[in-house]
């Protein structure tokens, strides 16, 4: 008898474990159920967001569209009224024209000179209209320039994809083919500059104009006391003794390594620490060119600065 209780109590044990495991995996899946829930709410939510964002898009995309179509009908309507005020001009000149004609038939000077004059009235027009046309077709800034190599200068817009430096090849091409010789001298050497400034567009001309335009160019190399003028002075410099007679305290990087390598004597510098103007092959990593905000300091200031040359120039730019 008493077994048999055992077993019915290890029985009645075993079913509240299986109960307690029941109930438990019950509870989880209810939880689980309820995350799972939550999280498509939320997906639910962010679609929603996003079909009301793409809507308003829809929205905003079918107005400009309308304002487009109404200006496009409005143009329409201004084109068919210039054809009509067009067509009464050209009748009212035919008019006044038949008129004068029948007035003057019988004075063939004065008819003679009102048919001259008419005729010149009508090639004025004719005139107008082509510079109308041209204007409306090339850019009026770079129109100086197309005449010289029979086409227009190449344009540099800085998108993704562009190569500046073929663009700069393009450039050089171009002021060959316009007779524009960077060594002939500083006049053309600035027209060179001017026509390279019309040439940008979009983002290429907004970083040149905050990066470049009026700045002023820094030699972080050559520091204020070599007793020279200018820039064109420590370029001018004849041998290697005029070199080394300036204190080595003013130069650092490749110009430093130049003045310690030269020999003492009177031949020519084979590496001259400032380059000559020759705008598209200027090698200004020697002397630690750069464009710079700080003012102009003169080779000879002896302040304790770099050299700084006022404003700077194109084959600094192209540099």
């Amino acid at each position: 008898m008493q077994n048999r209780v055992n077993q019915l109590t290890l029985e009645r044990n075993n079913s509240q474990n299986d109960l307690a495991l029941m109930t438990m995996a019950y509870n989880n899946e209810q939880v689980e159920r309820h995350f799972w829930w939550r999280v498509a709410q939320q997906l639910e939510r962010g679609m929603q967001t996003h079909i009301n964002a793409l809507l308003l898009d829809k929205f905003a995309l079918n107005f400009k569209l309308w304002r487009y179509q109404r200006h496009g009908r409005e143009l329409q309507q201004e084109l068919q009224q210039c054809r009509a005020d067009k067509g009464l001009l050209e009748y009212n000149r035919d008019q006044l024209f038949d008129r004068y004609y029948n007035k003057f038939k019988d004075q063939k000077a004065s008819h003679i000179k009102w048919k001259n004059r008419e005729r010149n009235s009508r090639q004025l027009i004719l005139n107008l209209n082509q510079q109308i046309f041209t204007l409306q077709n090339n850019l009026p800034i770079n129109n100086q320039y197309r005449g010289m190599a029979g086409y227009a200068p190449p344009l540099f817009y800085g998108k993704a994809g562009e190569d500046p430096e073929e663009w700069i090849r393009d450039f050089r091409q171009y002021c060959e083919a316009s007779g524009l010789d960077p060594l002939a001298d500083a006049r053309t050497r600035v027209r060179i500059h001017g026509l390279f400034e019309t040439c940008l567009r979009d983002d290429a001309k907004d970083w040149y104009e905050t990066h470049l335009k009026n700045k002023n160019w820094e030699l972080q190399n050559i520091s204020d006391n070599t007793g020279l003028a200018d820039l064109g002075a420590i370029n001018g410099l004849t041998n290697n003794n005029a070199l080394c007679a300036i204190n080595v305290n003013q130069f650092r990087g490749g110009a430093l390594h130049i003045r310690n390598t030269v020999p003492a004597n009177n031949n020519a510098i084979a590496m001259p620490l400032v380059p000559a103007h020759t705008v598209f092959d200027e090698d200004w990593l020697i002397s630690g060119g750069r464009p710079t905000d700080l003012a102009p300091n003169a080779p000879n200031a002896n302040v304790g600065g770099n050299t700084i040359a006022p404003g700077i120039r194109i084959g600094q730019v192209l540099y």
